[in-house]
């Protein structure tokens, strides 16, 4: 039946493509080669410590260009939701969260509401 409906949705012009996206993220969250697995804190205010809460998705940026070294890429997902951002971030700005991957993912996307399990308790690390 799925080999059957990926055909069909070949044949449908947008769609095909749309589907693969949402595929493909979906398979980031909860597939086999999960890519939300690097939680990270991000500073993105000096002035008021404001920090964002994100996930390292890709450390090689130089297919895109020059002007790169030292930044990776940070997805920020949305609460409520299988949005985000992706943003390029300098390396220094970043601070790894010692805990569960799926845990933090939970986390924002409740907007925080979403209890953290003590025993996944971990250090932060600068």
């Amino acid at each position: 039946i799925k080999g059957w409906f990926l055909r069909l949705l070949d044949k449908i012009p947008g769609v095909n493509n749309l589907y693969k996206a949402i595929s493909d993220v979906l398979g980031a969250f909860v597939g086999k080669e999960k890519k939300f697995n690097q939680p990270v804190l991000v500073r993105v205010s000096d002035q008021m410590e404001l920090e964002m809460i994100g996930f390292i998705t890709d450390t090689n940026l130089s297919e895109l260009g020059h002007n790169i070294e030292g930044k990776v890429a940070v997805y920020f997902p949305m609460s409520y939701s299988f949005s985000g951002h992706m943003m390029i971030v300098p390396v220094k700005n970043i601070t790894r969260i010692e805990r569960n991957s799926v845990d933090i993912l939970k986390y924002t996307m409740s907007g925080g509401i979403v209890e953290l399990d003590p025993e996944n308790e971990g250090k932060v690390h600068h």
